[in-house]
């Protein structure tokens, strides 16, 4: 599976994130621990329920100790499925509906799905960073 971010400030403000909206969902809104974890993987954080299970317990909140099973499918799609198309979406509101910069719809997105420009680039548009070719890898003679 790869990584959307290795930026260690964006991972420590999902974290901190992710610790808001539990207590919101648990303390607040007191819904069952099951429907909190549900929501925060599939509605915010597109991340397995086992790993926000191990923040919550990492940064020692009330989270209760038990064993969290995943779920890998909800509406026939995967997370990152999910992922994708909430990122597509709130791009097109950002850029299309609210006319911002492409440029400034792309800090945004980092900001609020946790993950870099490259992983943004492969989503909306279907590219990644341009990678020159390893000569020694190819048939072709480049000298």
């Amino acid at each position: 599976m790869a990584r959307a971010t290795t930026n260690k400030a964006l991972l420590a403000q999902r974290n901190k994130q992710i610790v808001e909206k539990f207590h919101h969902y648990y303390n607040v809104k007191r819904l069952r621990y099951d429907d909190v974890l549900f929501k925060l993987k599939w509605d915010h954080f597109y991340l397995s329920e086992t790993f926000i299970h191990r923040v919550l317990r990492s940064y020692r909140t009330n989270a209760p100790k038990v064993r969290v099973v995943d779920s890998k499918r909800y509406n026939n799609k995967t997370v990152f499925e999910h992922r994708n198309e909430a990122v597509k979406i709130r791009f097109n509101e950002l850029h299309e509906v609210k006319r911002i910069r492409l440029e400034d719809s792309a800090e945004a997105l980092k900001k609020e799905f946790f993950i870099e420009i490259d992983t943004l680039n492969k989503i909306l548009f279907g590219y990644e960073k341009y990678k020159p070719t390893d000569p020694s890898q190819t048939t072709i003679d480049f000298e």
